[in-house]
């Protein structure tokens, strides 16, 4: 479409200062909700899943995210998502990206499939995919509001670079806390 201008705005983002109490993702996710969370065991020992999931129900726990997630990584933590109503992903980049792509793999049917998919298709199911709610512990990447998600192919010796609107979080929490 030549001149024509697109602005595909950020997701819903919750914001508190750092003064004020604790922000949790009790604020932005559905009361009653099936929630499963992805994150590392460094994030989840520091104890920050639990402050950030203060209030509610965690029914599964996928802590298995390292730095540069695998294509496998990814399919794991789609697995123990497997029935969750909403995701939430605690982490740095690595853990955004594993979360963002194993909510996004129902929608295109799995992993492989979603590094297949050009930026521009549709996915196939777009209402399968899990949504996703991001509390980044690091700052800069922006990870958190992006449609794109790295991850590691050992196989193959390669990066892959899945870009995909179905990949982008529809809610951000941000807290200097």
């Amino acid at each position: 479409m030549d001149g024509v201008l697109t602005f595909t705005p950020p997701p819903e983002t919750y914001y508190r200062p750092p003064e004020s109490a604790p922000l949790g993702v009790v604020d932005a996710v559905p009361q009653d909700a099936s929630v499963g969370v992805v994150t590392d065991s460094g994030v989840r020992d520091a104890g920050v899943v639990a402050t950030v999931t203060a209030g509610v129900a965690v029914q599964t726990l996928y802590d298995d995210v390292q730095s540069n997630p695998t294509l496998e990584t990814a399919a794991d933590a789609a697995d123990a998502l497997a029935g969750a109503d909403v995701a939430v992903a605690v982490g740095g980049g690595s853990v955004m990206d594993a979360a963002k792509a194993a909510c996004a793999s129902p929608a295109f049917g799995s992993i492989a499939a979603l590094r297949a998919t050009p930026a521009t298709d549709a996915p196939p199911a777009p209402d399968a995919a899990i949504p996703l709610v991001c509390v980044p512990t690091t700052a800069g990447t922006g990870t958190e509001t992006g449609h794109w998600a790295v991850l590691s192919d050992h196989d193959a010796g390669t990066q892959v670079s899945g870009g995909h609107p179905a990949l982008k979080p529809p809610a951000t929490l941000l807290t200097p806390r």
